[in-house]
Formats: C-alpha cells, structure tokens, sequence
C-alpha cells in the first residue's frame, strides 16, 4: 500500500475547525452535520427549487431549471414553508431574510450576514458577499439542501456563475471568490459511523470500479482490511479523510478520488514545481519570483513528494508534483499531513544565493483563478506561419464551436501552415473537442481508443445510458472524419503542446494526434497515462459526508502495443526552467517560433 498510517509526515492530526456548532440570533445551537459537497448534492434526484418571491430571482432560476434541470419543480419560498419537501434534495435561492424557507431555518444555517461581513467557520468581509453551501435538508437527515444566498436579493441573481461544485462552501465578493472549502463537524465520528463509511465506499468499489470487474486483488483487500483495523476509536472528520483515502489509493487511478478536507484557507506561497525543484512564480509580500523552495514545514523536496505520493491519487509522479502546486498552499492539508500544527507554516528558499527564511499565515490576495482568461483562445503569429490554439478546459458547446471557425479562417487567410493546440493547462472534460477540431483538418479516417465498460446499476442510473448491466469490451475504433464544409480544411503541420497538467481528456486529445502520427507533441510529460481508468461516477459517504468519485471504464490508447507507459512523452521534450520563470519565458512557443524549417 502506499498509504502508511503511521508515518509522522501523514499522520491523521486533528484540524482546526473551519465551523463548528451554529449559533442563531436567539442563542439556540445547532449542530453541524456535513451534507457533502456542492457537486454531490445537484446530482441527487428528485430536485425541487425553493425561490424567494422575487421577479428577478424567479426569472433566473425558471431559466437555470429549464437549462439544466427540466422537469425540476419550482416552489415560492413562502408556499415552501407549508408544504412537505423532506422527500427531495432542495435547491434555495434568495437572502437569508427575504426566503421565507431560510428565515424558518435560520438557526441551522451554516453561515451568518453582518454589516458588510458573512461567518462562515470565520468572517469575510465585503461589499456584495455571497455565498453557496451546501446542508443536510432540517426535515429528514438524509436528503440535501444546496443554498445559493446573498447580502442583498439582487445579487442572487447570477450566483451559478461562480466556479463551484468540489467544496461544501464558496464565499464571494461580486463575482471575485474569497474562499472555498468543507465543514468541520462539532464531534468526532464514532467507529460505527465510520465502518458504516468504509462499508459503502468498498461496496462501490466492489460494484462500480473496472479494476474489480474480474474480482478484487490481494492489495485492495488489505487496503480494505487495513481501513477497517484503523477505525476502532473514535476520530475526527479529517483523520477519517486519510482513512478512507488510502482504500482509494489502492486502485492506481488518478481518477477515483476522495473529496479532501479544506478550511478555504491558503498560505501565499504560489510556485510551480520544476525538473529543477520548486519555484516561486510571482511576487509576494515575502518571497520573489524565482526563489527557489528548499523546505516547507522542515520537509525539503524529497519529504514533500513522499507525502503527497501517500494521498493524491495517480499514474506518474508528474500529476502529484501538479496537484501539489496547489495542494501545499492549503493549510488544511499541510495540517492533515503534518507538514504543520499552527495556523502559519516555515518556508526556505534559495534567494539568490542565500538562505532564508519567512513564516507565512492564510493569505486574503485573490488566487490566480480569478485572473484567467477565456478557456478557448487562440493567436497567429504569422512571421513564423503559426497558429496557436489554446485550449484550458475540454468543453464541446457554443463557445468552442464558434471559437473553431473563426480560428481556422484565420489561418486560412494569414496562408499559416504549422498549428499548435495548447493543452498544458487543461485538465480535461470531453472527448469529443478532438473529434470537433479535427472536423477542420484534411484527414479521412484516424484510430481512437478502444475501451472496457463497468455498467452497474450506479452507472446506469447517473448516466441515464439505457445500455445492459455487465462488462463489456469495445475494440479500437476507426473514425471517419465528419469534415467541415465552407472552410478550406487545414493540411499543414499540426503540434500539440502538453505538460503535467495535461490530463484526462486533454491527454487524450493528444495521445491520440501521436498515436495516429497526425501531430508531434512538443513540451513535457502528460499527467496521467495514454491508457488508464476514466469517466467517473460521483458518490458521497453517509456519515462522513466526504463526496468521492469512481472511474467505471478503462481506455485502451489506439497504439497499445506503446504500453505499459504511466505518462505520454513528447516528441520534443523542453521542460520549463528556473531561468525560464524568472524570465517569464515560455521555451515551447519559443522553440515553435524559431523552428521555421519544420513548415509543412
């Protein structure tokens, strides 16, 4: 097993708790149970829609309902009060006074407005806080409430734009997040609650999971055996994580992941971790860009990686070194892992060649994921006849179908003949936006991946496949390719670019351009492997409440006589470098623009 329960640096430690017990205005508390995470909840049928009586706000959820949840029912706040809703997973909109529904339940709301101010386990401030969480439903434990709420009605409206769906809570001002993260529950687990946990997730397991198809292997049953020995006192909801964890750890499948504890509270500490060690890779208040890490908490490199390699499921320690980069600003999991016990954490780094050290606290500067750009861009650099297309998400919708034309016709007209598709960033989604992109290039026939299909009653029921319960096989399949009419189809040269970030469908997307031979890769190892569990299926524990997720497919890469192989290595590896960051260079495009003589 690669979990080790008892090694020090992944100890289970209690963590601090982001909220504990409600108190309401009256001085009544209310215990907080954990409902799972905001994803887990919208999943969960039948849904009914709780809206404060509001012209604006009505208009916003009949259209969100008729999008995305047709069929859903929609009740006024005010007649949701009288009626018996205790059967259904409620989604509430509207402020914590104007919803008649929240004002009845204000006592066991997980949150509080102020003057300029919201508690949620801790006080945010600002001038248009909003906030979306999820609850148990106060009518019947077992079902789910999600609640999308606000400081003022008017800025209800819109709330879904925010980026949620992992975490149990978002706080926001206006449209900029303030923080995401989980419950702590005002008790321990007992070890009845948690067997009950590990029943269920192993049940799944044992359903739902490809690796299980053909029954289960000596290693997963000592994983299993092995969690069930760890819970027979008493724990916290966060030592449980690590528990529950290492059952998932046991599948070898970047995919099957368990929901991770989180406060929503993160050190300044933004770096990229390098073939050249970690980086710093923007100025902060006590570190510059480019200094290098050496220790974090006392754990140097080496430490760092042996520990996340111990709860972050993957193929390749590519992926781990990714997930870290955000994972060890998180001061709820540098706690979980014992990195540290306080509220601030010691790092060391090399700045310019000199050894020094800062203490950092939970940080209030926005993240990078407020900053980011349109997930589908694209540029031309027509000196060096090519065009860039970058892709950070895999989505096939209106947005990338209009982005495609507008691109390839500028490439026509510019006369360019090398395209890069940009993929370092981009950790997934759909399959199909290889499907779609080659719809614009001059090629008949390419092989895609073959695959191997768990359906279960649980895939069945959340996919809604109408396909027969079993394991079935699908060879490789030999697409014909739906070419666009009304543009000149592209045949020049076509580059996909990668890095450690490149996963799931994005990996996919460039596995299968270098299996076929119809694109080079350029840049660094891909993520996860050409052939590897996928697709997943989302679940939440009972008692814990931690939401987690199962692949029930395996694919096979078009080339599989190229396994085994735990990442996709590129045709031109140019890693990025310290220099590289402090520059702010980027040596793949650089070695794109200057490769003139590889034009088709």
């Amino acid at each position: 097993m690669r979990t080790n329960l008892s090694n020090p640096i992944v100890a289970a430690v209690a963590a601090a708790c982001c909220a504990g017990a409600v108190v309401s205005q009256s001085g009544k508390r209310a215990e907080l149970v954990p409902a799972g995470s905001i994803n887990s909840v919208s999943v969960r049928r039948p849904i009914v829609f709780v809206v404060q009586d509001e012209q604006a706000i009505l208009g916003y959820v009949t259209a969100l309902r008729d999008r995305w949840f047709k069929g859903a029912k929609i009740v006024k706040d005010k007649d949701a009060v009288k009626q018996n809703l205790s059967g259904s997973t409620l989604l509430v909109y509207g402020t914590p006074t104007g919803n008649a529904w929240l004002a009845k339940h204000e006592a066991r709301l997980p949150f509080r407005f102020g003057k300029r101010r919201v508690e949620v386990g801790r006080t945010f401030e600002g001038g248009r806080l909003r906030v979306i969480c999820t609850m148990r439903n106060p009518d019947n434990r077992d079902q789910r409430v999600v609640i999308y709420t606000a400081a003022a009605s008017g800025d209800v409206v819109g709330l879904n734009s925010l980026f949620h769906g992992p975490t149990e809570w978002v706080v926001a001002d206006g449209n900029r997040t303030l923080a995401s993260g989980n419950w702590e529950p005002s008790r321990d687990l007992t070890p009845q609650e948690m067997g009950h946990d590990l029943d269920y997730l192993i049940g799944k397991i044992e359903q739902d999971h490809p690796a299980t198809a053909n029954g289960v292997s000596a290693r997963l049953k000592q994983a299993f055996a092995s969690a069930r020995n760890a819970v027979t006192k008493p724990m916290s909801r966060t030592a449980f994580w690590l528990v529950a964890n290492s059952v998932l750890m046991a599948l070898d499948d970047a995919h099957s992941s368990l929901g991770r504890q989180a406060t929503g509270e993160r050190i300044d500490l933004p770096f990229v971790w390098l073939p050249d060690g970690i980086v710093v890779s923007d100025d902060t208040a006590e570190l510059d860009k480019g200094d290098r890490v050496l220790t974090i908490g006392g754990h140097d490199e080496t430490e760092l990686l042996a520990a996340l390699r111990r709860v972050v499921p993957a193929e390749n320690d590519g992926w781990i070194k990714c997930v870290g980069q955000r994972t060890l600003q998180d001061l709820a999991l540098l706690k979980t892992l014992g990195i540290t016990t306080e509220a601030t954490v010691r790092v060391e780094v090399d700045h310019n060649g000199k050894r020094k050290a800062v203490v950092l606290g939970a940080t209030s500067r926005p993240s990078a994921r407020g900053a980011r750009r349109p997930w589908v861009r694209w540029k031309i650099h027509e000196k060096a006849s090519l065009g860039v297309l970058t892709l950070d998400a895999c989505h096939v919708n209106d947005t990338y179908r209009r982005a495609l034309p507008g691109f390839f016709e500028a490439v026509h007209d510019k006369k360019v003949r090398r395209i890069a598709v940009d993929v370092r960033h981009n950790g997934g989604g759909d399959s199909r936006v290889l499907d779609e992109f080659l719809r614009y290039v001059d090629v008949d026939s390419y092989e895609s991946y073959s695959g191997e299909v768990r359906e279960s009653a649980d895939s069945l029921a959340q996919r809604r496949s109408g396909g027969q319960p079993g394991y079935h096989r699908y060879g490789r399949t030999k697409k014909t390719n739906e070419k666009r009419t009304g543009i000149p189809l592209f045949d020049g040269k076509l580059y996909v670019l990668t890095s450690n970030a490149t996963f799931s469908s994005a990996n996919w997307f460039a596995v299968v351009l270098q299996d076929d031979r119809l694109a080079e890769v350029v840049g660094e190892a891909t993520g996860n492997a050409p052939s590897c569990y996928g697709d997943i299926l989302t679940f939440t524990l009972p008692e814990s409440c931690y939401s987690f997720t199962l692949s029930f497919k395996k694919w096979i890469r078009p080339d599989p006589s190229k396994d085994p192989a735990d990442r996709l290595v590129p045709d031109h590896v140019i890693p990025l470098t310290r220099k590289d960051v402090i520059a702010s260079r980027d040596p793949v495009l650089e070695f794109l623009l200057r490769d003139r003589k590889r034009k088709n």
